[in-house]
């Protein structure tokens, strides 16, 4: 079988929802061929693998294609990727390090370090500095600097205060996140308990209503302190993850609204 019809096969079972199937057929291609004949299944696996975001996984494999590959080029694109995986897994050190071994003898390296320098500070939570970054090599556009104020506003609270909030008031720690709907649930749905935990007690003892309500009251409150650092931390990512698929997009110059 064809070198090419084996990354073929692969996708094809990848798209079938048979992952290992995929990875089995790409694993014995790499076990079995010499480094020279290796590098597009070494390839296909770490961009499947990436797809299933398993950062740590993918950065071994793209760094056996920056290894192996001998295109300058080529291997200077691999070696962003890996240093992308371990921005991903949160070792920064390693990252910058690598980002520090990337040449920029022209000007497309420079914007493609400055890219991923930008992605790295980004993850850092250093907005203001990857937004210098960015523009100093690339253009920025009004879309782009919306998402950095947006962005900037969410990934600056602080989880912890938002769980606090929540137990000082159950709804505050979601509203100071931003996140108002579930605040309004969250209010709503502790008065509730509270209001039966009273009726309780004035109908008949608070004995009965420690007993029958209490559990109840207990876990709606500590479920909503508890919701609302998660869905902060969930907010936070998805900020940065937003912000970083535009700094892609205007990276390689393409309409967002061409794709929708």
């Amino acid at each position: 079988m064809a070198q090419d019809s084996l990354t073929i096969k692969a996708q094809e079972l990848w798209d079938k929802g048979d992952n290992e199937g995929s990875y089995l057929i790409l694993e014995r291609a790499i076990f079995f061929l010499h480094d020279s004949l290796k590098l597009p299944y070494v390839v296909k696996k770490a961009e499947l693998l990436l797809k299933e975001k398993d950062f740590e996984t993918s950065g071994h494999y793209w760094k056996i294609a920056w290894e192996i590959c001998e295109d300058s080029i080529t291997s200077i694109n691999y070696q962003a990727l890996v240093c992308y995986c371990y921005i991903k897994i949160g070792e920064y050190n390693i990252a910058k390090s690598i980002l520090a071994q990337m040449p920029d003898y022209s000007k497309e390296l420079e914007r493609k370090r400055s890219l991923y320098l930008s992605i790295l500070l980004l993850n850092e939570g250093f907005i203001d500095s990857c937004n210098k970054t960015f523009t100093q090599s690339i253009t920025s556009n009004n879309t782009l600097q919306t998402c950095f104020r947006k962005t900037k506003k969410v990934v600056y609270k602080k989880c912890s205060k938002a769980m606090l909030f929540s137990f000082i008031a159950p709804g505050l720690g979601q509203l100071y996140s931003g996140d108002n709907t579930n605040a309004v649930k969250s209010f709503t749905l502790n008065v509730v308990m509270a209001s039966l935990f009273y009726s309780t007690f004035i109908n008949y003892s608070l004995a009965d209503a420690s007993l029958l309500m209490g559990p109840w009251v207990f876990r709606y409150y500590t479920g909503g302190a508890k919701q609302a650092k998660h869905n902060c931390i969930t907010r936070k990512e998805d900020a940065i993850e937003r912000l970083e698929t535009l700094l892609i997009l205007q990276y390689l110059n393409i309409d967002k609204a061409k794709m929708q």
